[in-house]
C-alpha cells in the first residue's frame, strides 16, 4: 500500500508538476515579454523625453528670435526716423549751399562792378591830372607867348 501510495503521489505529482512546469515557462516567457517591453517603454520614453527637450530648446530659441525681431524692428523704426530727418538736413544743408552760391556769385559780380569803377574813377583822376598838367602847359605857354611879345 505504500508503493501504491508512493505511484499515486508520483502520478499525482506528475500530473501536477507537469502543468506547473508548463506554467512557470509562460511565466518566464510572460517576464522576459514583459521586460523586453519594459527596455522598449524606457527607450521609447527616453526618446520622447530627448525629443520634448529639443521641442523646449527650439521653443526658447524661438521665443529669444522673436525678441530679437522686435528689437530690431524698433532699431529699424528709429533708423528709419533718423534717416529722415538726415534727408531733411541735407535737403536743407543743400538749400543754404545753393544760397551761398548765389551769393558768391552775386557778390563776384559786385566785386567786378567795384572794380570796374575803380578803374573808371582811375581813369577819371588820371584824366584830371593830365588836364591839370595841360592846364598847367597852357598857362606856361601863355607867359612865354606873354614875354615873347612884351619883348
Amino acid at each position: 500500500m505504500l508503493l501504491n501510495n508512493n505511484l499515486l503521489y508520483c502520478n499525482l505529482s506528475a500530473e501536477f508538476i507537469t502543468p506547473l512546469q508548463e506554467d512557470k515557462k509562460a511565466l518566464e516567457r510572460l517576464a522576459k515579454s514583459k521586460e523586453s517591453a519594459l527596455l522598449e517603454a524606457k527607450s521609447i520614453l527616453r526618446s520622447a523625453l530627448e525629443r520634448a527637450l529639443i521641442i523646449e530648446e527650439v521653443q526658447n530659441q524661438n521665443f529669444d528670435l522673436k525678441r530679437q525681431i522686435e528689437i530690431c524692428q524698433e532699431e529699424n523704426k528709429i533708423l528709419e526716423k533718423t534717416h529722415r530727418q538726415k534727408i531733411l538736413e541735407v535737403e536743407k544743408l543743400s538749400q543754404t549751399i545753393q544760397e551761398l552760391e548765389e551769393a558768391i556769385l552775386a557778390g563776384g559780380a559786385t566785386a567786378n562792378a567795384v572794380r570796374d569803377y575803380q578803374r573808371q574813377v582811375s581813369q577819371l583822376q588820371e584824366n584830371k591830372t593830365l588836364e591839370r598838367e595841360l592846364a598847367r602847359v597852357k598857362v606856361s605857354a601863355n607867359r612865354i607867348a606873354n614875354v615873347v611879345a612884351n619883348e
